[in-house]
């Protein structure tokens, strides 16, 4: 006979929620080739979330899972996916995403505009040590492989040689800020520095 599902309480709903979000979290630093934003980070946790209240409905626990499946990565991965169809195919396009991000960061009182397919950041004291000087300056772009990008300006390097990080976040207007609020949080030293992986 099928298992009937049940109904979740409230209560649980909670603790499901507060695993999803711990799991979420544990599989994406496990994901080193991606920088997630907090938007990406809800989203996938929210995948996981519903995924967990229905298994919890034909009393499977959140953990599990982790016996059969990495479903943490899966809502990840998930997520991630969704956004690279996203990817603007125009320089155009991803110009007016860049024009989006300058605009948050300067709403957040950085000096700063789009050059060409680069939104430079410039250097605050906390900042990390990046480069052979420790000056080089974090920037923000944009690719049509990979979308939103995180890249290390170092001085007397040709761009195409400069370090860069993959971002995971919605090519959209939610997307700009939420990157230009990640951006700000490394610069300021308060997210872990992602070149150092």
């Amino acid at each position: 006979m099928p298992a009937t599902p049940t109904t979740t309480a409230p209560r649980e709903s909670a603790a499901l929620r507060f695993a999803a979000g711990r799991a979420v979290l544990t599989a994406a630093t496990r994901l080193r080739a991606l920088l997630f934003t907090r938007l990406a980070l809800e989203r996938a946790t929210a995948l996981l979330d519903d995924l967990y209240a229905v298994g919890q409905s034909y009393d499977v626990q959140p953990s599990r899972w982790d016996m059969v499946t990495d479903l943490a990565g899966a809502s990840l991965s998930v997520t991630c996916s969704q956004y690279r169809a996203s990817i603007p195919q125009t320089a155009e396009a991803a110009a007016a995403l860049l024009d989006a991000v300058a605009e948050s960061l300067r709403e957040h009182g950085v000096a700063t505009r789009r050059t060409e397919l680069l939104v430079p950041l410039p250097r605050r004291e906390n900042s990390p040590h990046w480069g052979r000087t420790g000056q080089a300056r974090l920037a923000l772009s944009m690719t049509i492989d990979s979308g939103w990008q995180l890249v290390l300006e170092l001085p007397n390097v040709w761009p195409g040689a400069w370090p860069e990080i993959t971002v995971a976040a919605p090519h959209d207007e939610a997307g700009a800020r939420a990157v230009a609020e990640l951006a700000l949080e490394i610069l300021a030293g308060r997210h872990a520095d992602p070149f150092l992986r």
